[in-house]
Protein backbone atom coordinates (compact mmCIF):
# COMPACT_ATOMS: atom_id res chain seq x y z
CA UNK A 1 0.00 0.00 0.00
CA UNK A 2 1.33 3.46 -1.03
CA UNK A 3 0.98 6.37 1.19
CA UNK A 4 -0.73 9.39 -0.83
CA UNK A 5 -0.34 12.62 0.96
CA UNK A 6 -2.82 15.47 -0.03
CA UNK A 7 -0.15 18.63 0.23
CA UNK A 8 -1.18 22.68 -0.50
CA UNK A 9 1.62 24.82 -2.59
CA UNK A 10 -0.08 28.30 -2.93
CA UNK A 11 -3.78 28.20 -3.09
CA UNK A 12 -3.61 24.94 -4.83
CA UNK A 13 -3.98 21.48 -3.31
CA UNK A 14 -1.88 18.11 -4.83
CA UNK A 15 -1.92 14.45 -4.18
CA UNK A 16 1.48 13.57 -3.71
CA UNK A 17 2.50 9.59 -3.99
CA UNK A 18 5.50 9.93 -1.23
CA UNK A 19 7.40 6.72 -2.25
CA UNK A 20 7.72 8.28 -5.56
CA UNK A 21 8.47 11.49 -4.48
CA UNK A 22 11.27 10.02 -2.28
CA UNK A 23 12.67 7.80 -5.05
CA UNK A 24 13.19 10.74 -7.07
CA UNK A 25 14.74 12.66 -4.93
CA UNK A 26 17.01 10.08 -3.58
CA UNK A 27 17.51 9.66 -7.61
CA UNK A 28 18.31 13.67 -7.87
CA UNK A 29 21.20 13.20 -4.92
CA UNK A 30 22.86 10.41 -6.00
CA UNK A 31 23.10 12.49 -9.32
CA UNK A 32 24.52 15.79 -7.81
CA UNK A 33 26.81 13.92 -5.09
CA UNK A 34 28.52 11.98 -8.23
CA UNK A 35 28.72 15.12 -10.61
CA UNK A 36 30.71 16.75 -7.55
CA UNK A 37 32.59 14.05 -7.31
CA UNK A 38 33.54 13.87 -11.18
CA UNK A 39 34.26 17.84 -11.15
CA UNK A 40 36.37 17.86 -8.22
CA UNK A 41 38.24 15.26 -9.83
CA UNK A 42 38.54 16.93 -13.17
CA UNK A 43 39.65 20.18 -11.57
CA UNK A 44 42.25 18.47 -9.48
CA UNK A 45 43.90 16.61 -12.58
CA UNK A 46 43.79 19.65 -14.41
CA UNK A 47 45.22 21.97 -11.70
CA UNK A 48 42.70 24.65 -11.98
CA UNK A 49 43.13 26.61 -8.70
CA UNK A 50 41.33 29.59 -6.71
CA UNK A 51 38.62 30.97 -9.23
CA UNK A 52 38.78 28.92 -12.18
CA UNK A 53 38.29 25.70 -9.40
CA UNK A 54 34.80 27.57 -8.72
CA UNK A 55 33.80 28.36 -12.17
CA UNK A 56 33.98 24.89 -13.44
CA UNK A 57 31.79 23.45 -10.48
CA UNK A 58 29.39 26.97 -10.96
CA UNK A 59 29.00 25.53 -14.91
CA UNK A 60 28.85 21.85 -13.96
CA UNK A 61 26.45 22.53 -11.62
CA UNK A 62 24.32 25.18 -14.17
CA UNK A 63 24.67 22.93 -17.36
CA UNK A 64 23.13 19.65 -14.65
CA UNK A 65 20.32 21.96 -13.69
CA UNK A 66 19.46 23.02 -17.32
CA UNK A 67 19.93 19.46 -18.30
CA UNK A 68 17.28 17.83 -15.71
CA UNK A 69 14.90 20.56 -16.12
CA UNK A 70 14.94 19.53 -20.05
CA UNK A 71 14.99 16.11 -19.00
CA UNK A 72 11.80 16.72 -17.37
CA UNK A 73 10.31 19.19 -19.86
CA UNK A 74 10.72 21.95 -17.93
CA UNK A 75 7.17 20.98 -15.97
CA UNK A 76 9.47 19.73 -12.67
CA UNK A 77 5.98 20.08 -10.92
CA UNK A 78 5.31 16.68 -11.53
CA UNK A 79 9.48 15.37 -9.53
CA UNK A 80 9.44 17.66 -6.90
CA UNK A 81 7.22 19.47 -4.28
CA UNK A 82 7.45 23.10 -4.75
CA UNK A 83 10.03 25.25 -6.83
CA UNK A 84 12.64 22.97 -8.50
CA UNK A 85 15.52 25.89 -7.86
CA UNK A 86 14.90 25.95 -4.22
CA UNK A 87 15.29 22.40 -3.96
CA UNK A 88 18.54 22.42 -6.21
CA UNK A 89 19.96 25.07 -4.08
CA UNK A 90 18.96 22.76 -0.95
CA UNK A 91 21.31 20.23 -1.52
CA UNK A 92 23.93 23.03 -2.68
CA UNK A 93 25.97 22.53 0.39
CA UNK A 94 26.52 18.78 0.14
CA UNK A 95 27.58 19.26 -3.28
CA UNK A 96 30.30 22.25 -2.62
CA UNK A 97 31.99 20.05 0.19
CA UNK A 98 32.25 16.91 -2.01
CA UNK A 99 33.42 18.81 -5.10
CA UNK A 100 35.95 20.34 -2.74
CA UNK A 101 36.73 17.52 -0.95
CA UNK A 102 37.43 15.51 -4.37
CA UNK A 103 39.28 18.77 -5.93
CA UNK A 104 41.90 19.08 -3.52
CA UNK A 105 42.53 15.33 -3.08
CA UNK A 106 43.01 14.64 -7.21
CA UNK A 107 45.16 18.04 -6.98
CA UNK A 108 47.54 16.45 -4.24
CA UNK A 109 47.72 13.43 -5.93
CA UNK A 110 48.72 14.79 -9.02
CA UNK A 111 50.18 17.61 -8.29
CA UNK A 112 52.06 17.66 -5.17
CA UNK A 113 53.24 13.80 -5.77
Amino acid sequence: MSDIAEIAIGDKKQFIKQDALMFNIRNLETFHISLAIVAGIVAGVLGLTSLRGLYLFVGVAALSLVGLLAKMKFDSGKFVVGSFVQFEFSMFSGQVLTYILFWTFAYAIVHLY
